[in-house]
């Protein structure tokens, strides 16, 4: 929908007179900051299903922000603006546990596949297995797999309860107001919750760095071998990731994949 007509449907609906707007994003969707009081989202009708349905199922979760206006025509949201904190230091424990206390709000979410929301019919494996997969392609087979691959074995073995993760959880999606993080833009996945967990600590080296893995495998009681390959599926999908958005992560983890292990 054009912005202008875009801008009128907020202003009738919500009975608001927006003065001036700025372009955030025109790309996968339009971006609208309107007069620093408020942020419209355009969405395709899967994103805007997806994100209704996790905002709703996490209502009273204050770590995942939600919409102020939701337009009848399932084309755009609108949320309340937020001026964030300036030059934010993702110091480690801090905004480490923070997105642990945020993992911990996660529920059980009835659902006999995985995947993403409204779209994918799969088993836990076969989204971890695709995203790998898709990984890989990225890099035009320049990585050595033999880890990911048998790590991959490993969490095909074990039995998932289904989950309703934000699937798209990491400092690109976190706005920090006053040092606590509100998240934004959910993916909608269901899947095992850890993923979320070590999807958002790996978003940006800083977080884990100087961090060894047995202190991040000390988060969550569940069986240590599932934790270590999963963490080395997500480290190798996170670590490509950035290969596209932020070379210098991507040489860092680069540096450290090589020292990976399940034993």
């Amino acid at each position: 929908m054009d912005k202008d007509l875009l801008i009128k449907d907020f202003e009738k609906n919500y009975n608001v007179k927006i003065n001036n707007f700025n372009v955030i994003k025109e790309d996968n969707g339009l971006v609208l900051n309107l007069d620093d009081k408020y942020i419209l989202k355009e969405m395709n009708e899967r994103d805007f299903k997806a994100t209704k349905l996790f905002e709703s199922y996490y209502k009273f979760v204050k770590g995942f922000r939600k919409a102020i206006y939701v337009s009848d025509n399932n084309s755009y949201m609108v949320y309340e603006f937020i001026e964030e904190d300036r030059n934010v230091d993702y110091n480690k424990i801090k905004i480490f546990n923070q997105i642990y206390d945020l993992v911990k709000e996660e529920r059980r979410y009835e659902s006999e596949s995985y995947g993403y929301l409204f779209e994918d019919n799969k088993t836990w494996y076969q989204f971890l297995a695709d995203e790998v997969d898709y990984s890989i392609k990225q890099l035009n087979d320049k990585l050595d797999t033999k880890i990911v691959l048998k790590a991959l074995k490993i969490v095909k073995k074990e039995k998932i309860e289904p989950f309703l993760l934000h699937g798209d959880l990491g400092v690109h999606n976190f706005i920090v107001k006053d040092k606590i993080i509100n998240t934004i833009d959910p993916i909608g996945v269901v899947g095992d919750y850890l993923y979320d967990f070590y999807y958002a600590i790996l978003s940006n080296y800083s977080i884990t760095d100087n961090l060894d893995i047995e202190f991040v495998l000390s988060y969550f009681d569940r069986k240590l071998k599932y934790k270590k390959a999963l963490f080395i599926v997500v480290y190798f999908i996170r670590m490509v990731r950035a290969y596209k958005y932020n070379k210098t992560d991507y040489e860092l983890f680069l540096s450290d994949y090589k020292y990976l292990s399940l034993k």
